[in-house]
């Protein structure tokens, strides 16, 4: 018997192929369901780690097929599917400016009045 190799771009492909389907979208619901799910007030430590461990899965399994359902809506109506989240790009802390500077750089009125641009107006 020959051993056979899985790679794990070729899981992620079958996966993916999985997920552009109506049946993925059905899978993925389901996914969302046990990602949000929460044990029961009773629960053992021991059930809250094999919970804990079955919503990893969801959640490691929903980031594969997460493209897949967002370019294709599985298959369905797109009014009528699973939230996807979309990742967010990191936030802008450093260089922080002013609520006014802002407003004067992004607002077409306030362009044409004289001394209202970043730092406009200020009293030294």
């Amino acid at each position: 018997m020959t051993a056979v190799i899985v790679q794990d771009e070729h899981l992620h492909s079958a996966i993916d192929r999985i997920a552009r389907t109506a049946y993925g979208q059905t899978l993925y619901l389901f996914l969302q369901k046990t990602l949000s799910s929460f044990p029961s007030a009773a629960a053992s430590a021991d059930a809250l780690l094999a919970h804990n461990g079955r919503r990893m899965f969801a959640h490691d399994l929903m980031a594969i097929m997460a493209a897949g359902i967002r370019e294709t809506h599985g298959g369905r109506d797109p009014t009528d599917g699973p939230i996807v989240f979309n990742p967010r790009e990191p936030a802008r802390i450093a260089g922080r400016e002013r609520p006014r500077d802002h407003l004067a750089r992004t607002d077409p009125e306030l362009a044409s009045i004289p001394n209202a641009g970043p730092g406009g107006g200020r009293v030294a």
